[in-house]
């Protein structure tokens, strides 16, 4: 956790012995594409530009994917615990998780993207971002991640007329962090992030969620509004059982 610390983000492999859980769940949804698609054919998700959308229907099938993803029984408990270690680390026992998976499906030369921007504020600062690719997303495939102590200076980029593009201020500026299946980004919500035009002839298939120590301060998005409690240490139970 040492670059987190300093850095505000830091890439990690998830333990061998829970890869099948990340396979499990990218099986899944690999049959909502084909049902969705009405495919009965054998597909890769990094292919799925190669299909023949009608205008506008990209947009309908990617909602209609994340609506089904998050209504998945016990979805934010499944992906939790792909990587549940890791945030047991960061944040400790008490976890509460925003209630919706994001889903970010991006084809090639897609120009629909965020700019670069950072989550916090309004979101608070005792946030970490999840971004979990599901392919190997090499080169523009992936994001570009910025030292969170460069923050003020993002800013004065940001607020003031400048001939760079954020795409050239973020290759100059920042991180791109390749990430193959089987890894995952993690961000402080203060971290200045960007997600560039994927270039390559794959398409990037990616979920993000975020997650908090539960009795850490809220921003914006409070508590039960938009996160809901996923984990609780012994003392928590205890509480909550004799309250």
């Amino acid at each position: 956790m040492s670059q987190f610390s300093k850095i505000g983000y830091q890439k990690f492999k998830i333990d061998k012995k829970n890869i099948h859980l990340l396979n499990l769940f990218k099986d899944q949804l690999k049959k909502l594409v084909k049902k969705e698609l009405s495919i009965n054919d054998e597909i890769e998700l990094e292919n799925i530009h190669n299909f023949n959308f009608k205008e506008n229907d990209f947009n309908s099938f990617r909602l209609s994917l994340f609506n089904k993803i998050n209504n998945i029984q016990n979805i934010n408990q499944k992906v939790f615990n792909i990587y549940s270690s890791i945030l047991y680390e960061m944040l400790g026992p008490d976890i509460s998780v925003q209630k919706k998976i994001n889903l970010s499906i991006q084809r090639p030369n897609d120009q629909e993207r965020a700019p670069l921007h950072r989550d916090s504020p309004p979101n608070s600062p005792y946030e970490i971002v999840v971004w979990l690719p599901l392919v190997n997303c090499i080169n523009d495939m992936s994001m570009y991640l910025f030292d969170i102590n460069e923050g003020d200076k993002i800013d004065s980029f940001l607020n003031n007329d400048s001939n760079m593009t954020h795409d050239e201020y973020s290759k100059k500026n920042a991180e791109c962090c390749e990430c193959e299946f089987g890894e995952l980004l993690i961000f402080a919500a203060p971290a200045f992030h960007y997600i560039p035009i994927n270039t390559q002839k794959h398409t990037r298939w990616a979920i993000n969620i975020r997650y908090k120590n539960t009795f850490s301060p809220y921003g914006m998005k409070g508590f039960l509004d938009f996160f809901e409690p996923l984990t609780f240490s012994s003392i928590t139970k205890l509480a909550l059982k004799n309250e």
